[in-house]
């Protein structure tokens, strides 16, 4: 499993999709509270969940790793890991997969400048106070 990690508007989304598109690696699907955004498709961008039913989730230990960013939460189950398969997630969500010790997930860490990250989050229909 390859781990991509970074910032917000890092860039992570687009390298999966690069690597989806030359290499036929499917993106882990993560699981969030937020709402869908404009084009995106529940079970394809993200398994789109109310809060209780996080909640749940986290009881059940399901998941790898989760966090909760500009008042949503997101997660990552563990029935997404697989050899073949390339998962987005923050820094701290990083720690949780390294903490697994596991020899076939490779990391990643995307820099990008604040500059192009505001624009980015802007075009991506973030609103300008959670872009600062």
């Amino acid at each position: 499993m390859i781990v991509l990690s970074g910032a917000s508007a890092a860039g992570k989304t687009e390298a999966a999709k690069m690597l989806r598109a030359k290499y036929g690696i499917q993106k882990a699907i993560t699981t969030t509270t937020r709402p869908m955004r404009i084009n995106e498709v529940d079970g394809r961008d993200y398994f789109f969940v109310s809060k209780e039913k996080f909640d749940q989730l986290i009881k059940e230990d399901k998941f790898v790793e989760y966090t909760h960013y500009n008042g949503n939460y997101y997660g990552s189950t563990k029935d997404q890991i697989a050899n073949d398969r390339v998962v987005v997630i923050d820094l701290e969500g990083l720690k949780s997969y390294s903490r697994l010790n596991d020899k076939r997930i490779v990391t990643f860490y995307l820099s990008t400048c604040e500059e192009i990250r505001y624009k980015r989050m802007l075009e991506r229909g973030d609103n300008e106070e959670d872009a600062k």
